[in-house]
Order: structure tokens, then C-alpha cells, then sequence
């Protein structure tokens, strides 16, 4: 067994760290118990006092300069990448496209129908939480989210509109596995946003990324 987050925390302050990342689903009796660990080390000669004092200066340094620095204001959609010193083109050179991928984005461009999106949604990173992503992120509404767990609902497809579905490290998920398989059978354009394994048949496109911009790139090749 380990020694616990509480216990963990005050032990990494006093070997220099300054920023505690201990997630973001943290509760207040948690959030007690590390004060209360932190508080404790500090009584016992385990941990400087002045080394806290050291750390919260330094991250209130931190949160000053950027404050100062990491806020240009409100951008414009289209001026985005360019902040970034990207362009959806540029990103989009980074995209792997098998040759199976090709010929349904050929079938989707041929089409009079607009694409509906399908999009598998993995457990959350504690560390990140709840987080917008991809196309999503850039506007697009699926009409169809999967999760671990849930089911694929075909009925809630439109028979005559293409099918794109969206996911992340799909091969690592017997839920997404599944869910793709049988979206197979509308011949479903698959893209996988995480980091893909080619010797699978769960990626026709590989971004590599799952941002805002890689999905607003993802989004301009597509039909």
C-alpha cells in the first residue's frame, strides 16, 4: 500500500516541490486532509515552514506574470490558429488517412448528404476533468454520444446520411471496439483522436491530437 495523498503531498513539498497536482475531483474533506498532513509535517520537523512559505511565493509570482502576460483578450474563430502559429492546413499534413479512409471520405464528398457525427466519449482524466475536445469543441453536435458502458443506438441514426464517428485511442476500448464495429455497417468514417494502432481497423484517419484546432482542422477536410 502507498502512503496516501495527503501524506504524499506534504513529503513532495519538502523535496522541493512548489504546485500540487492532485486532480480535479477532489473533495472538501480531502482538501483537509492534506492541510491538515501539510499542518502536521510542519509540527513534526518533517517539513520547513519556510519551505511553504518559499512554494506560495513562487506560484504567487507565477500566477502574477501570467495574469500580466497570458491574456490577450477575446480571438476571433478564424484568427485562432494563427496565435497559435498554426494553420488547420498545416495540421491537417500531420493527419494520417488509410486507403480505406479515402474512399469513404470519396463516398461522403460524392454525396448530397451532410455527414452526421457519432461521438465516443472515454472516461474523464481526473487530472483534466470534464474537458471540450475536437470537433466538438469547435461547434460540431453530435447526434449520438457513446460512453463506456452505454449502447449504439442505431435508431437514432438517419439511414440516409453518412456516419463519422469520432473517438480517442480507440483500440484500447472493447466499448469503442464494439460501438465501431457495429457502426461498421452503415460503413461509418472512423477517426481516432488519440494515438491509434495501425494493425487495427479502428482509425481510417489519425490526427494525433484532439485540441480545438486539430478538430476544427479535422473538420475543413472533411465534406
Amino acid at each position: 500500500g502507498g502512503i496516501g495523498i495527503p501524506a504524499a503531498a506534504a513529503r513532495a513539498l519538502a523535496a522541493g516541490c512548489d504546485l500540487l497536482c492532485i486532480g480535479t475531483a477532489n473533495t472538501d474533506e480531502q482538501m483537509g486532509q492534506i492541510v491538515a498532513a501539510i499542518e502536521s509535517a510542519i509540527a513534526a520537523g518533517d517539513l520547513e515552514a519556510s519551505r511553504v512559505e518559499d512554494a506560495a511565493a513562487r506560484i504567487g509570482r507565477l500566477v502574477r506574470e501570467l495574469r500580466a502576460t497570458a491574456d490577450p483578450g477575446p480571438v476571433a474563430p478564424e484568427d485562432r490558429g494563427a496565435v497559435a502559429g498554426l494553420s488547420a492546413a498545416r495540421i491537417a499534413q500531420a493527419f494520417e488517412i488509410t486507403e480505406a479512409g479515402r474512399a469513404r471520405l470519396a463516398a461522403i464528398a460524392a454525396g448530397e448528404s451532410l455527414p452526421q457525427w457519432v461521438r465516443l466519449e472515454p472516461a474523464h482524466n481526473i487530472a483534466v476533468g470534464v474537458s471540450p475536445w475536437g470537433p466538438f469543441a469547435a461547434g460540431i453536435e453530435p447526434v449520438l454520444t457513446i460512453s463506456p458502458g452505454g449502447t449504439v443506438d442505431l435508431t437514432a441514426l438517419d439511414p440516409d446520411r453518412p456516419v463519422i464517428v469520432v473517438g480517442k485511442d480507440n483500440h484500447r476500448h472493447s466499448w469503442a471496439r464494439e460501438a465501431i464495429d457495429q457502426l461498421r455497417e452503415r460503413d461509418a468514417l472512423v477517426v481516432d483522436m488519440g494515438w491509434p494502432d495501425p494493425s487495427q481497423p479502428y482509425a481510417d484517419i489519425s490526427t494525433f491530437g484532439a485540441s480545438r484546432l486539430v478538430g476544427e482542422a479535422l473538420a475543413e477536410i472533411l465534406p
